[in-house]
């Protein structure tokens, strides 16, 4: 066993049952020594107490089959005020033992759980009597539902199922996380900050509803019972707007809530930094201002979530945290005010912006190639792009000079155009205004991009329609 610090001995004194604990992890013991039978390097299972005031993990880790050593955690954890937790996967033996870890230091996961939620209305929308393995009341109304796995599976395998499973149930946002910690059967239930906020007070108890530990499930018998819910796009009727064939974002502006309630950034590689700025840009295209997102992102909901407990750690008071959240919304602001994007579909070139329908520029494609310096001989060293073009179903190569594309008088004969032509002629006005403030610092024409940056990612070149 790898020993956590010592809980508070002041601590409120709560009469917890050993034995229905010990049954509890004895059940989760098992499942993971069946699941990863064979298997040399198995990880160490991980119980996590966190104290309702402070909403800070605290992990204790130990070898598959030490249900002795765990049971006497939990129990001194719950009887000094912490709620406590299990996970559902094993941990990488050399992650260090002050950090819960993230999905990178998951070794193996052996259970997928559904967190059916009602007090927040995010119950499962059916009954998964008679599915799960193991049931936990967390709470009236509220369950854990367990789903063992036949066989351990690496945690990419599993958070592609739990995804699905997620959004399959309508269950809470911790369901199907993979380094989500659930609570052990028969400790009590303290209250946090945002469990209060909602109007729960009191202590509750835990208890097994439902035990069939030998019930378990492969991957793909999961993904049958839970597939994601139709997503077909039906537009609808009298909406004339043509399709330009191009996904759209899955997040609508309104999604940064369900960013808030991560409780890790494991969609994210682990970079909280990356979750925030996600979750700040949805905020920012849904309209809100930087009093609404410190209010938001700060609330007290929230406490134990990814972002919340970031933004306090960079801000380590109630200020720094509004401070650090200011700084890195401006920085948000800055990037959702630049961002523009130009993509290709059915042999056409489309210039979208946030919240605005996709314009479609040329009829045609191009792509920079290749970038060429040329000394020929005066001071001042010439750039030459190479462009390859598809237009008509005619596939070419042409090229052009830096001044041309900067200016996007690009045409002639090479691309198949009678003259040169200023692309996006049309839609001027608003290109205009974007572009004078290119991060390269020189005004360009029309929507043409700037050179460099489309040598380098091979992004669509916006030359002009036919």
């Amino acid at each position: 066993m790898m020993h956590a610090p010592t809980p508070a001995a002041d601590g409120p004194r709560v009469a917890v049952d050993k034995e229905i604990v010990r049954k509890f992890l004895s059940l989760i013991h098992e499942q993971a020594a069946r699941a990863l039978n064979g298997i040399e390097r198995p990880g160490l299972l991980q119980l996590t107490r966190i104290h309702p005031l402070d909403n800070k993990p605290v992990p204790t880790r130990f070898q598959i089959g030490d249900v002795d050593g765990m049971t006497e955690q939990a129990i001194a954890d719950a009887k000094a005020g912490h709620n406590v937790y299990v996970e559902g996967r094993t941990i990488a033996e050399q992650t260090s033992p002050r950090q819960r870890g993230g999905i990178e230091h998951t070794a193996f996961v052996f259970a997928l759980v559904d967190d059916s939620d009602a007090d927040k209305g995010k119950a499962a929308n059916r009954d998964l009597g008679g599915l799960a393995s193991l049931v936990v009341e967390t709470s009236p109304g509220n369950r854990h539902n367990w789903f063992f796995l036949k066989q351990a599976v690496r945690a990419g395998d599993a958070k592609s199922v739990g995804d699905a499973m997620r959004e399959a149930l309508g269950s809470d946002s911790d369901t199907g996380t993979v380094t989500q910690p659930y609570r052990v059967a028969d400790t009590p239930n303290y209250p946090g900050k945002a469990k209060q906020k909602r109007g729960r007070t009191n202590v509750e108890r835990t208890s097994i509803s439902d035990a069939q530990p030998l019930r378990s499930w492969t991957l793909e018998q999961l993904r049958s019972q839970f597939p994601p819910p139709n997503r077909r796009n039906a537009r609808a009727k009298g909406n004339s707007k043509p399709s330009t064939g191009r996904k759209s974002d899955s997040k609508s502006p309104t999604d940064y809530r369900s960013l808030l309630d991560c409780t890790d950034a494991a969609g994210y590689d682990g970079d909280r930094s990356r979750l925030l700025f996600a979750s700040l840009r949805l905020a920012i295209l849904a309209g809100l201002d930087d009093t609404a997102i410190i209010e938001a992102f700060l609330d007290p909901t929230y406490a134990g979530k990814a972002i919340y407990e970031h933004c306090w750690e960079n801000g380590k008071t109630d200020s720094g945290a509004s401070e650090y959240l200011a700084r890195q919304t401006k920085r948000a602001r800055d990037k959702v005010r630049d961002f523009e994007e130009y993509f290709v579909t059915d042999g056409c070139i489309y210039w979208e912006k946030p919240r605005q329908d996709p314009v479609r520029l040329a009829n045609f494609v191009a792509r920079i190639i290749d970038d060429v310096k040329v000394d020929d001989g005066s001071e001042q060293v010439k750039r030459q792009f190479a462009i390859r073009y598809s237009i008509n179903g005619r596939d070419g190569h042409s090229q052009y000079s830096g001044r041309q594309v900067r200016s996007a008088e690009l045409g002639d004969t090479r691309v198949g155009c009678r003259r040169p032509h200023h692309a996006g002629a049309a839609n001027s006005r608003p290109s205009r205004q974007r572009h004078q403030n290119d991060r390269s610092g020189r005004a360009t024409n029309g929507h043409s991009v700037r050179a460099s940056r489309l040598a380098q990612d091979r992004r669509p070149v916006a030359l002009p329609p036919r």
